[in-house]
């Protein structure tokens, strides 16, 4: 999904997001398949915010060879990951204990983050077993990277001072 630009009169903020999906669940009036739609977009839209390439936070360090390309040559050799990865997201909304609106934000801001891989790193993660898995220790609250550290991924935080210009590579 692609990040909507802010003028789209159906973009949100993180916030908004955050609101929304507190306000579905707790909403007695929408069937389980509507709340999931909704948590299912939140997930692709809340990381992919700043842009699904360009604006993104963290990148593997084997990736950030390739900040400064092009966004058609950035889709075909890179991949937008979620660290976490969303079905684990969407089911703690769906059947985990209720939580408060601020509750909602702290748990998207922590847990539902992006990072770019290279292809062969996503390929990777799924060859051994975590394309849409953790780690079979994990729960809510552990490292967010273990996938990562378990396949030797290194992850660097990139500061954009601007769309597109890199300030400070971590």
């Amino acid at each position: 999904m692609a990040a909507r630009a802010k003028n789209n009169p159906y973009y949100r903020t993180r916030e908004q997001l955050a609101d929304d999906v507190y306000n579905v669940l707790n909403s007695d009036k929408l069937s389980l398949g509507a709340k999931h739609a909704v948590i299912f977009e939140t997930t692709w839209l809340w990381t992919e915010i700043e842009g699904k390439y360009t604006g993104c936070y963290y990148w593997s360090k084997k990736a950030c060879a390739h900040l400064h390309e092009s966004e058609t040559i950035k889709a075909k050799i890179l991949r937008h990951d979620h660290v976490v990865p969303r079905n684990y997201i969407i089911k703690r909304f769906l059947y985990g204990d209720m939580m408060s609106s601020e509750e909602v934000f702290s748990f998207l801001k922590t847990n539902l983050v992006g990072c770019i891989l290279l292809k062969s790193e996503d390929d990777y993660l799924n060859e051994i077993g975590y394309q849409r898995k953790m780690p079979s220790n994990w729960n809510f609250g552990d490292n967010i990277w273990s996938r990562y550290t378990e396949a030797e991924i290194d992850v660097c935080e990139i500061i954009w001072k601007k769309k597109g210009s890199v300030l400070e590579n971590t």
